[in-house]
């Protein structure tokens, strides 16, 4: 008996230990299952890229190229009429619907299919392991054991929500949420009755009866009457996504993922349709394309970028975002040229002579500078000069700070990267030859409105919140700098927010005249009227401006205020309704008045006045010819003569009476002028035909 007893002690204990093997097979088999089930659902998600207030503005593809959005709450009308049609049983089941499969075996076995027996947890797993289309034996029996699986380890209501987060709608559509936007335009919390029953009734056939077609509309009428809806269904409209920040976006969020944006998807819509009303008013005028960019001064944030008026047509250009192309910038880099100068000593009231220059400049040719209007104005201030955007007081003040320290300042300072050598440049960045793309240029006037501290451009967050920067193709800013101190800085400010101080160029109306004052304005126009620019900026924001063409044509005769400025006064006057306006001051707090010619000009506590007022006076005495001036002999020619004071002429050592020389013939002559306080000599050559003169 005690034998008998042992043997069936063992017996049973092994029975024991077969059984808990087999049980802990299965539950680690099973376990491992969920988490492959879970690991290739949670990559169904595509990712998400969202604007600075939470509107979705794009969706990627997910590894099976489909557009897949996740929810973690329904409307309890979309779960409970997507159960009634699908799954009215799915509450009481455990994953497989018995009788359901025995009545289709039976109809199978007579050859009289009529409908599957799959339960929303079968979908699921069909969705989820790739096996929608490959209905085979061993599928339906993976995909049994995967609903077993699926309701071992999750709830009903995960179940339902990873079904309805993924079921296939149609197309590359995933899911009711990436459906109720893609055809709705709306979240799925958001859609009404009509719109679900629509979206119900793509489950059968997604493809040929997907929302917006006559077989989806016809099958949404028959599914509200079966389910005894009571709410008569209307037809909708294809939802049509007119945001064309797709072109911006390219740019900006290359290589970021799931991040973001800090545009503001409406505020950047509204500002295209802006810039298409002007560019299609300009059209006359030969203006074909434009762009706008809006960058917050504090954070460097772009808080709205439109590179193109209609990105989503097939104009020529429109699909080339214009606010990454460089172009001339005109005069819009004065303002840093006088900055710079400023931290070498000169000042707003700094008084130099707008006459005829001459720089020696790499190519071999003399520069001989004019301003805008071909006009001289004399003895000038520095802030008459920048508000009225003279170029020949330009180009003085950057002999003044010298070639080599403008290219020093421009590049290592404000992140400036030409397309050319620096020195192919010289004297023509003063008369606006510098290219620049607009994203660029507007970001370092962004500087001006921030004490001088140059934020880097922010185009993102990821998703741990940490800034996505963006670099644009001709910046090598890396980091936050100082552009000059913040005095220095208020004294550019003082000038460019002073709309009275460039009344002789603007007037006292015109696009440059926003309702509030509290701003500063520059504008620039590039050579033969290529490019037209205007950036200004708040205390809180800065917006630039470009026209032009993308076949780089010139248009007729539209400056920087009458082309750019007119969108700039538009889009500044709408920043003024946005949150983004706090109303933040530009801090002038530490100018003070200085006399000048107009009155007053500005300058600091600390200056030199009488210094600071001479820096950039010439003691030159002969004004014209110039030194080393060469000139084409013709008979009977006439050379003016100009002096800053009365003199005596002397033409190779002869008295010269007259305020005029006449050559005879070639050659290499000495002209000297005597006043009461100074004598100067210079060289001129007269020749019979041109030739390249060395420097």
């Amino acid at each position: 008996m005690i034998s008998i007893r042992n043997a069936s002690r063992k017996r049973i204990l092994l029975f024991c230990v077969i059984f808990s093997s087999v049980l802990l097979s299965v539950f680690l088999i099973s376990y491992s299952i969920d988490k492959k089930i879970m690991r290739e659902y949670a990559l169904l998600a595509s990712e998400v890229t969202y604007d600075r207030t939470g509107q979705v503005i794009r969706i990627d593809l997910n590894p099976n190229e489909q557009v897949c959005m996740f929810a973690t709450t329904f409307p309890k009308q979309l779960s409970s009429l997507v159960l009634r049609k699908e799954d009215d049983w799915f509450y009481y089941h455990p994953g497989v619907h018995i009788f359901r499969l025995i009545r289709v075996a039976i109809e199978y076995l007579n050859n009289s299919p009529h409908g599957g027996a799959s339960t929303i947890t079968q979908q699921l797993g069909k969705t989820v392991l790739h096996t929608t289309s490959e209905r085979t034996f061993t599928n339906k029996l993976y995909e049994l054991g995967v609903a077993c699986i699926l309701e071992l380890y999750h709830s009903k209501d995960d179940i339902l929500v990873m079904y309805l987060n993924t079921v296939p709608l149609g197309g590359n559509i995933q899911g009711f949420p990436a459906a109720a936007r893609a055809y709705f335009g709306k979240q799925v919390a958001e859609l009404n009755e009509n719109e679900i029953l629509q979206l119900i009734s793509a489950l059968s056939n997604p493809n040929s009866a997907r929302p917006h077609t006559d077989t989806n509309f016809a099958q949404a009428l028959e599914l509200a009457n079966t389910l005894g809806t009571h709410m008569p269904l209307q037809t909708a409209n294809a939802t049509k996504n007119d945001s064309g920040v797709w072109l911006e976006l390219s740019d900006l969020l290359e290589g970021c993922t799931s991040c973001t944006a800090t545009i503001d998807v409406d505020l950047t819509e509204r500002i295209r349709s802006i810039l298409a009303d002007h560019v299609e008013r300009g059209l006359k005028y030969g203006s074909t394309h434009g762009a706008v960019a809006v960058v917050d001064v504090h954070t460097g944030e772009i808080l709205a970028l439109v590179g193109s008026p209609a990105p989503d047509t097939e104009t020529e250009g429109m699909r080339i975002n214009m606010a990454l192309e460089t172009r001339p910038i005109g005069s819009t880099i004065k303002p840093f040229l006088y900055l710079l100068g400023f931290t070498k000593g000169l000042r707003p009231y700094t008084r130099v002579e707008d006459r005829e220059y001459k720089y020696e400049i790499e190519t071999g040719f003399p520069l001989y500078p004019k301003n805008y209007d071909g006009k001289y104005r004399g003895m000038v201030t520095l802030e008459e000069s920048l508000a009225n955007s003279l170029n020949v007081p330009t180009v003085e003040v950057q002999r003044f700070i010298t070639l080599p320290d403008t290219y020093a300042y421009l590049e290592n300072v404000l992140g400036f990267s030409p397309r050319q050598s620096w020195d192919s440049y010289a004297y023509g960045i003063a008369l606006g030859g510098l290219e620049l793309d607009l994203v660029t240029l507007t970001h370092s006037f962004s500087a001006l409105a921030n004490h001088g501290v140059l934020r880097r451009l922010v185009s993102a967050h990821t998703k741990d919140g940490n800034p996505y920067y963006f670099t644009p193709p001709h910046s090598v800013l890396r980091e936050d700098t100082v552009i000059a101190n913040p005095d220095e800085v208020a004294l550019i400010n003082a000038i460019l927010t002073d709309r009275t101080a460039g009344v002789e160029q603007f007037g006292i109306t015109g696009s440059l005249h926003l309702s509030r004052g509290g701003y500063g304005v520059k504008t620039g126009t590039s050579r033969d009227y290529h490019d037209s620019w205007t950036v200004g900026y708040t205390g809180d924001f800065a917006v630039g401006v470009w026209i032009g063409n993308v076949k780089n044509t010139p248009m007729n005769m539209v400056s920087g205020s009458a082309g750019a400025g007119m969108v700039w006064h538009d889009v500044m006057e709408l920043m003024f309704t946005t949150p983004y306006d706090k109303k933040t001051p530009i801090d002038l707090s530490s100018v003070v008045p200085v006399s000048s010619n107009r009155g007053h000009s500005w300058g600091l506590a600390s200056d030199n006045v009488e210094v600071a007022r001479s820096l950039l006076e010439s003691n030159t005495l002969i004004l014209f010819p110039h030194n080393f001036d060469t000139f084409l002999f013709t008979e009977g020619m006439r050379v003016p003569l100009t002096a800053r004071d009365d003199v005596v002429w002397s033409i190779d050592g002869k008295e010269h009476m007259g305020d005029a020389w006449y050559p005879t013939h070639e050659g290499t002559y000495s002209i000297s002028a005597s006043s009461a306080t100074q004598d100067e000599q210079i060289e001129v050559r007269v020749v019979s035909e041109p030739t390249r003169i060395p420097k």
